[in-house]
């Protein structure tokens, strides 16, 4: 009976000491985005984002099948690593939005500076999920090859389309460099040079470049200026460019004042929508410094 109750006592300590190891083996995830953004900053590392949410079985199972393993854990010490609620109406929410995390499961590999390096979606094993997640890492290190090589020929066609691929990863200093390159490389069509100069604008604002932002959409205005019978819409895109530089550096005054601006000579505009929602944003962040 003693030798029975001693066996029982010993298989229990050898499962209690398996869960503490597991435990203290398994990634941890943190919720504050500002704090991993900056230890990404700090550490040189990218970040791996689980974006979720409290509806997403999928989800879940990839927090109780998938994380814990020693594949994901082995790969994932690697990366500072985030969770965003979706729909927590916070942060989490507006980094969903910023990268369209809308089908869920959703990973997010993700470059200090916001650049987004990688996605991948949906439910796997630890070990196809790892592998989807080494692939995306590793096209994202060809991609910053071929940016490098890209901008070294100055090849017009070339440089193009690059620059609009890293605007849409929303890899703003990248991508104003080849926007610069592509300006001095070639002399664009009056739309084409609007465009190009709206985009090398806003490359800068992501890139958080205020001053330089500014500047670039000054000079987007002027090239507007200069062209007869350009598409309305893009006219109106250049035009709110100081309001979403201002919002993006969290200068709310200068915001408000920027969108009051812009409603007024654009009343009808159908970007008025997503501009006032994100000074909404904005306000509610900055509370009474924000008339």
């Amino acid at each position: 009976m003693h030798r029975q109750r001693l066996a029982a006592i010993v298989l229990i300590l050898f499962a209690a000491l398996a869960t503490a190891a597991e435990a203290a083996t398994a990634p941890l995830w943190s919720r504050d985005v500002d704090g991993a953004f900056a230890a990404a900053r700090s550490s040189g590392k990218l970040l791996l984002v689980d974006a979720f949410a409290d509806w997403c079985g999928w989800c879940k199972r990839l927090e109780r099948e998938v994380f814990p393993t020693p594949e994901f854990t082995d790969f994932a010490r690697d990366y500072v690593l985030l969770r965003i609620d979706v729909e927590d109406g916070g942060r989490g929410t507006e980094l969903a939005d910023t990268y369209g995390a809308e089908s869920l499961p959703m990973l997010l590999l993700l470059e200090p500076s916001g650049a987004l390096a990688g996605v991948v979606s949906g439910y796997a094993p630890a070990p196809a999920l790892v592998a989807r997640l080494r692939a995306a890492a590793a096209d994202h290190e060809r991609a910053l090859a071929d940016y490098r090589r890209t901008l070294a020929t100055g090849d017009a066609a070339a440089l193009d389309r690059l620059a609009i691929e890293l605007w849409q990863r929303r890899d703003g200093a990248r991508a104003a460099a080849a926007f610069e390159k592509l300006l001095a490389a070639t002399t664009l069509p009056a739309s084409e040079e609007v465009w190009t100069r709206f985009l090398l604008a806003d490359a800068w604002r992501l890139a958080g470049e205020v001053d330089r932002a500014r500047a670039a959409a000054a000079a987007a205005e002027a090239a507007v200026a200069r062209v007869r019978g350009l598409d309305p819409e893009l006219g109106e895109r250049v035009a709110l460019l100081p309001f979403w530089i201002a919002e993006t550096a969290r200068d709310c005054g200068t915001a408000a004042g920027q969108l009051a601006r812009f409603e007024r000579e654009h009343p009808a505009s159908r970007l008025l929508g997503e501009a006032r929602r994100a000074l909404a944003r904005l306000r509610a962040d900055s509370g009474p410094r924000c008339s």
